[in-house]
């Protein structure tokens, strides 16, 4: 039985070691770009995604993963123009995780009322976001503290022009429906529960 496998596997391996890769494209160039981004080989990572655009088939995951890279290059500018090469994008996961990045890097940047705007934008296409509820909650904050006036400190902030009780407010709002769920999910649970 074995012989019979192995003997099937060498011939196949061997008439794809010849044949054109053009039917792996870009799905091999990505998923090696991606490992190469997972072990900090940035370089790498992002020749093997300009390498599976040249496929013109899922191009704008590939732009998304170029972005990525800039950002975790430290490069910003360079993330957000290549970014803007997906802001037309349909797939929600990919309008998500797109407006989730963008959000994370003007927070970094401290332009909170865009990075509110991008949590937002960013829920909407995944509503039960942990992770984007968190940050829409963190912007909120830094929203709602009291900024410092025009003149003093080192002038990076510039001041809020969102009213501190409006932005007070919302963040209950949210804490309340967020307790909501978290307590109704609970009792579904319960509901469904076996007896033994």
């Amino acid at each position: 039985m074995e012989k019979r496998f192995l003997k099937t596997l060498i011939p196949l391996a061997f008439a794809l070691s010849f044949s054109s890769c053009n039917g792996l494209e870009p799905g091999l160039s990505v998923l090696t770009g991606n490992y190469n981004y997972q072990i900090g080989e940035f370089q790498q990572a992002t020749i093997n995604y300009v390498a599976g655009l040249e496929s013109g088939r899922f191009t704008e995951w590939i732009y998304y993963n170029m972005g990525n890279v800039y950002f975790s290059l430290g490069e910003g500018g360079a993330a957000l123009e290549v970014w803007t090469n997906v802001d037309s994008a349909e797939d929600r996961d990919l309008r998500y995780r797109l407006n989730f990045n963008k959000g994370v890097l003007f927070y970094q940047l401290g332009r909170y009322e865009e990075a509110y705007k991008l949590f937002k934008e960013a829920l909407r296409s995944d509503p039960a976001s942990i992770d984007g509820k968190i940050n829409l909650e963190l912007t909120l904050g830094k929203l709602a503290a009291p900024s410092v006036p025009p003149g003093q400190g080192d002038g990076s902030v510039e001041p809020s022009k969102v009213n501190p009780a409006e932005t007070q407010r919302m963040l209950e709002y949210i804490r309340r429906k967020e307790g909501e769920l978290w307590f109704s999910s609970e009792k579904e649970k319960e509901n469904y529960r076996e007896d033994w």
